[in-house]
C-alpha cells in the first residue's frame, strides 16, 4: 500500500531575482548574483527541427502521414519538456532559497499584436512551460509586464520610441542593453522599490560588465 503525503518545509528567502523572457534568452538580475543569461537556443532548435519535419510530411502527403505527424509532435513535446526541466533544475540548484520574478505574459495577446514574421518566431517560444517547471522547485512571483522594457531603470523615465538592442534614455542619458534594463525594472517592481539614481549607481553599474551564462551543453 502506497500512501502519498506532503511534507511542509520552511523556505528561507536569501535573494530575489527578476527575469526578463525574450525570444532566444531569459535574462535575470539581482544585486547579490548580478546579471544572469540563460540560452534558449537548444529549445528553439528542437521546435524548428520538428516543425520542418511536419512541413515536409504535409508537402509530400506521405502515406500514414497522420501517425508520423503524431509521432513527431510527441517527440518534440518530450524533448522540449526535458530541456525545460534541466534548465529549471540547473537554475534552482545554483540559486537556492530564491524568489524568482517573471512577467505575467499573455502569449495569445502578444501574438495578436505582433507582425506576421514575429508571430512565427514567438510561437516557437514556451516561456510558460519554463516558469511552470521553476514553480515546482522554487517560489515564483509574477509581475505586471507593462513598461518594463520602455522604462529607464535608473531614473524611471518612460520612453515612447524603443528600437534596436540598446535602451537609450532621453532624460538621464543612460545607455544599457534592453534585456538588462528590463530585468532590473522587474526586480524593482518585485521589491517595491522606486527608481533611484544613487541605488542604481551602487547596485547595478558595477555589475554591468559581469554576466553569468547558463544553458545546456
Amino acid at each position: 500500500v502506497l500512501i502519498p503525503f506532503k511534507k511542509a518545509e520552511p523556505y528561507r528567502v536569501e535573494r530575489v531575482i527578476g527575469w526578463d523572457c525574450n525570444e532566444l534568452t531569459v535574462d535575470g538580475f539581482s544585486p547579490e548574483s548580478g546579471f544572469i543569461h540563460i540560452d534558449l537556443k537548444p529549445l528553439i532548435t528542437v521546435r524548428i527541427t520538428y516543425h520542418e519535419k511536419r512541413r515536409r510530411l504535409q508537402r509530400h502527403k506521405e502515406r500514414k502521414g497522420k501517425k508520423k505527424w503524431e509521432k513527431y509532435s510527441h517527440k518534440e513535446k518530450n524533448k522540449c519538456r526535458d530541456i525545460e526541466r534541466k534548465l529549471a533544475a540547473q537554475l534552482t540548484g545554483l540559486f537556492p532559497n530564491t524568489v524568482h520574478g517573471f512577467e505575467e505574459l499573455d502569449k495569445e495577446r502578444i501574438l495578436r499584436c505582433s507582425r506576421k514574421n514575429l508571430r512565427k518566431r514567438i510561437a516557437k517560444v514556451s516561456w510558460r512551460n519554463l516558469v511552470r517547471e521553476i514553480k515546482q522547485r522554487a517560489v515564483v512571483e509574477e509581475v505586471d509586464p507593462r513598461g518594463t522594457s520602455k522604462t529607464c531603470s535608473r531614473c524611471g523615465f518612460v520612453a515612447k520610441d524603443l528600437r534596436g538592442r540598446f535602451f537609450k534614455c532621453p532624460k538621464c542619458g543612460l545607455v544599457i542593453d534592453r534585456q538588462k534594463n528590463a530585468c532590473v525594472n522587474i526586480y524593482l517592481r518585485m521589491k517595491g522599490f522606486p527608481h533611484n539614481y544613487d541605488w542604481w549607481e551602487r547596485n547595478v553599474k558595477p555589475l554591468l560588465n559581469h554576466e553569468l551564462w547558463l544553458g545546456l551543453p
